[in-house]
């Protein structure tokens, strides 16, 4: 029975880590797993080939059109995130400049300027 346990355990070189576990003796970082916060192990050496064929399929199989380059891809999402931010931005400035301006507008009507005439007058 420990034979057979021992030849699973050699079998399943895959191993992973969470956010802020250490990554286990004798390997090396394959690739991050986004979709569970997690980084992919493999032993040493073998852990940059297992990357560099992912990588490979992933570029051009799965995604052909997008970068293999994680960080490349991070740095677009974010700018064009902060362009839709500044727009977003832009017309709530707008929209808020042009809500003083009709709140002004509309505080100085003639009605109101008139009515405080009528009230000053009428004061002793």
């Amino acid at each position: 029975m420990k034979l057979l346990n021992r030849i699973k355990q050699l079998l399943v070189v895959k191993k992973y880590a969470l956010r802020g576990e250490e990554i286990p003796k004798g390997y090396g970082v394959a690739w991050y797993d986004f979709h569970y916060d997690r980084v992919v192990c493999y032993p040493f050496g073998l852990h940059l080939v297992v990357g560099f064929l992912r990588s490979i399929y992933i570029k051009l199989r799965v995604y052909p059109h997008t970068f293999t380059n994680t960080h490349d891809a991070f740095w677009q999402g974010y700018s064009v995130g902060r362009i839709g931010i500044e727009k977003m931005r832009t017309v709530i400035r707008r929209n808020h400049e042009w809500h003083e301006q009709f709140d002004e507008a509309e505080s100085y009507s003639g009605s109101d300027l008139c009515n405080e005439n009528v009230e000053t007058m009428l004061l002793p």
